[in-house]
Protein backbone atom coordinates (compact mmCIF):
# COMPACT_ATOMS: atom_id res chain seq x y z
CA UNK A 1 0.00 0.00 0.00
CA UNK A 2 1.54 3.27 -1.11
CA UNK A 3 1.22 6.51 0.80
CA UNK A 4 -0.18 9.49 -1.02
CA UNK A 5 0.42 13.15 -0.38
CA UNK A 6 -2.42 15.43 0.52
CA UNK A 7 -4.82 16.04 3.32
CA UNK A 8 -7.66 13.55 3.79
CA UNK A 9 -10.02 16.36 4.72
CA UNK A 10 -9.62 17.88 1.25
CA UNK A 11 -11.53 14.94 -0.22
CA UNK A 12 -14.67 15.94 1.70
CA UNK A 13 -16.73 18.96 0.72
CA UNK A 14 -16.16 21.81 3.18
CA UNK A 15 -18.88 22.44 5.74
CA UNK A 16 -20.16 25.98 5.89
CA UNK A 17 -22.61 27.74 8.16
CA UNK A 18 -25.07 27.79 5.28
CA UNK A 19 -24.89 24.04 4.80
CA UNK A 20 -25.27 23.44 8.53
CA UNK A 21 -28.33 25.64 8.84
CA UNK A 22 -29.90 24.95 5.48
CA UNK A 23 -30.14 28.68 4.78
CA UNK A 24 -29.08 30.55 1.68
CA UNK A 25 -26.26 32.94 2.58
CA UNK A 26 -24.71 36.07 1.13
CA UNK A 27 -21.14 37.21 1.80
CA UNK A 28 -20.68 40.57 3.53
CA UNK A 29 -17.37 42.43 3.35
CA UNK A 30 -16.72 45.53 5.40
CA UNK A 31 -13.64 47.60 6.13
CA UNK A 32 -13.46 48.20 9.87
CA UNK A 33 -10.62 49.39 12.09
CA UNK A 34 -8.19 46.56 12.82
CA UNK A 35 -8.34 47.31 16.55
CA UNK A 36 -12.13 46.88 16.53
CA UNK A 37 -11.85 43.58 14.65
CA UNK A 38 -9.31 42.30 17.17
CA UNK A 39 -11.64 43.22 20.05
CA UNK A 40 -14.58 41.46 18.38
CA UNK A 41 -12.49 38.37 17.64
CA UNK A 42 -11.20 38.28 21.23
CA UNK A 43 -14.75 38.61 22.58
CA UNK A 44 -15.95 35.83 20.29
CA UNK A 45 -13.27 33.53 21.72
CA UNK A 46 -14.24 34.48 25.27
CA UNK A 47 -17.93 33.82 24.54
CA UNK A 48 -17.18 30.58 22.63
CA UNK A 49 -18.83 31.88 19.46
CA UNK A 50 -17.72 33.21 16.08
CA UNK A 51 -17.37 36.67 14.63
CA UNK A 52 -19.99 35.66 12.06
CA UNK A 53 -22.50 34.77 14.77
CA UNK A 54 -21.89 38.09 16.52
CA UNK A 55 -22.43 40.01 13.27
CA UNK A 56 -25.62 38.05 12.48
CA UNK A 57 -26.99 38.75 15.96
CA UNK A 58 -26.18 42.47 15.80
CA UNK A 59 -27.57 42.94 12.28
CA UNK A 60 -30.73 41.02 13.17
CA UNK A 61 -31.29 43.30 16.16
CA UNK A 62 -30.57 46.37 14.01
CA UNK A 63 -33.18 45.56 11.36
CA UNK A 64 -35.92 44.33 13.72
CA UNK A 65 -37.32 47.70 14.77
Amino acid sequence: MALSAGRPSQKLPPKTLASLRGEDKARLNADIPRTLYKKVRRRALEDDTTVTEIIIKLLTEYVSD
